[in-house]
């Protein structure tokens, strides 16, 4: 509560040493406490002009928050997408890898001839089974290029292509022996305020630690630093199997 001591103070000094009725006493205490209640809305709205002042402040620093991280953004979208971090920097990585994506589904389902059909009533809005085709080849020679060390790219073999969370990502697993790992690929150019950590966080190594549960093992926003720890963590795996 606020400091009221003044009032009373003021009060009691008044009493002394005058000759003042019991009637004058009460006008006098009416008097103090409206004095009060009007002191105490006082220092409210001084409170309140402060809080005024700190959320157009708050207000400001968020928008310059903003402007930042749409800045940001922009960097992921565009810089990043085409620096060396992007293994597909020199592609239309968006239409590449939904292209990858929905042959993998299609062979998975046995429907790949409805991507031919469509083809052949729309030539022009669909495009032909060989180009899906191409461009899965495509996506998986590089994924295992420039991410799969080379003493295990041979023998590793996609089991799975998804399409992780709207595009932030697709996910390849694969299959190396009896081990499965699950090499995470950004989508730097669909970055938003949503995925932008996750985007920075590169390529990411996912695995099954149970028939319910996956684990991260690592990330690294550079593919060399990817292959390299990869190459580490199969090592370490294939030993921990020939113990078991």
């Amino acid at each position: 509560m606020l400091d009221y001591s003044m009032f009373d103070v003021a009060r009691l000094g008044a009493w002394r040493g005058s000759n003042t009725t019991f009637e004058d006493i009460c006008k006098e205490c009416d008097a103090t406490e409206l004095a009060k209640a009007q002191y105490a809305l006082e220092e409210t709205k001084k409170r309140l002009e402060k809080a005024n002042v700190k959320q157009e402040q708050i207000d400001n620093l968020k928008y310059e928050k903003e402007l930042i991280l749409d800045n940001v953004f922009n960097l992921i979208r565009e810089d990043i997408a085409q620096s060396y971090y992007n293994i597909f920097r020199f592609f239309n990585t968006n239409e590449l890898l939904w292209e990858a994506w929905k042959y993998s589904l299609f062979k998975e389902k046995g429907r790949l001839q409805e991507i031919e059909e469509a083809h052949e009533k729309e030539p022009n809005d669909c495009k032909s089974l060989e180009v899906f085709e191409n461009s899965y080849n495509f996506v998986l020679r590089t994924i295992k290029d420039r991410l799969i060390p080379e003493k295990y790219r041979d023998e590793s073999t996609l089991v799975e292509l998804i399409d992780w969370c709207y595009s932030t990502a697709y996910e390849f697993t694969f299959k190396y022996k009896d081990i499965e790992f699950i090499i995470c690929v950004p989508m730097f150019n669909n970055a938003n305020d949503k995925n932008y950590l996750e985007m920075l966080s590169g390529y990411i190594l996912r695995f099954k630690e149970s028939e319910y549960c996956i684990g991260l093992a690592f990330n690294a926003i550079n593919p060399n630093e990817f292959k390299i720890k990869l190459e580490e963590w199969l090592d370490e795996r294939l030993k921990e199997n020939q113990n078991d």
